[in-house]
């Protein structure tokens, strides 16, 4: 009866070292994988802390508000953004004249101590779609505005206390030339949502109240996106004065 001849040590070793990945190889590996664990940390600090600069001194600057915001998040791999407890704070307590082409330094009177700001929002949720990366331009895949809170008061004389916030948003420079017109922005808004949105608007005294409002809108934008899903029906609904309205009521 034949008998198998034992197997030879070294050719064995030989065998396993060939399917065991060089040396160089798995450096080559781990200095990736830490590469990226790094740069994805290094995202989900930085970013949020840049969005925060952002919005409480460029936005305060922009509104002539004191604007402040919560927690922000920014998750890199699923390249979604939470901002909470964004407020802009309450305005003038009197009627005011605003120029129009004032400088953004200009400081506007704040409200008494106490008074309920201008706006807050709950939470604000966006998620952009990897195609954001290789269109070169910003896709949404869905933004979400949980709780918005707006209060807007109107005076006697016809004025509102906003309207130092419109004079600045549509502040011109008389001494700039007049702007070329461009080409629109390249964006695409997969999605947007507003839901229990409240409104309080003061008449002169008298109060008209719009609670949980519902809103959602389907497809913007200026890109060929042929990539969005499911499309998203457009819906308002709203509570005024305590009458409801729903479009989608039958």
């Amino acid at each position: 009866m034949p008998t198998s001849s034992p197997s030879n040590p070294s050719s064995s070793r030989r065998r396993f070292q060939r399917l065991r990945p060089s040396n160089r190889a798995l450096r080559v590996a781990v200095l990736v994988v830490f590469v990226a664990a790094s740069l994805l940390l290094l995202l989900a600090w930085g970013v949020p802390e840049l969005l925060r600069w952002q919005i409480t001194s460029r936005g305060s600057e922009l509104l002539g508000r004191q604007v402040t915001v919560g927690k922000i998040r920014f998750v890199p791999w699923r390249l979604e953004t939470s901002i909470a407890d964004l407020t802009v704070s309450s305005g003038p307590a009197r009627p005011m004249q605003v120029d129009p082409v004032a400088s953004a330094s200009t400081k506007v009177p704040s409200a008494p101590a106490g008074t309920p700001p201008t706006f807050h929002l709950d939470l604000l949720r966006l998620r952009l779609a990897p195609a954001s990366i290789w269109k070169l331009a910003p896709v949404v895949e869905d933004v979400e505005f949980k709780a918005p809170h707006l209060r807007v008061k109107r005076f006697a004389d016809g004025h509102y206390d906003i309207d130092d916030i419109i004079a600045r948003l549509t502040r011109t420079d008389p001494t700039k030339p007049v702007p070329k017109v461009q080409a629109p922005p390249r964006f695409s808004l997969r999605g947007a949502r507003i839901d229990n949105g409240t409104i309080d608007f003061n008449d002169q005294g008298v109060m008209r109240e719009v609670r949980d409002l519902q809103l959602e809108l389907p497809f913007i934008g200026t890109l060929n996106d042929a990539e969005r899903g499911q499309p998203v029906q457009p819906k308002l609904a709203f509570v005024l004065d305590g009458s409801r309205f729903d479009s989608a009521a039958n």
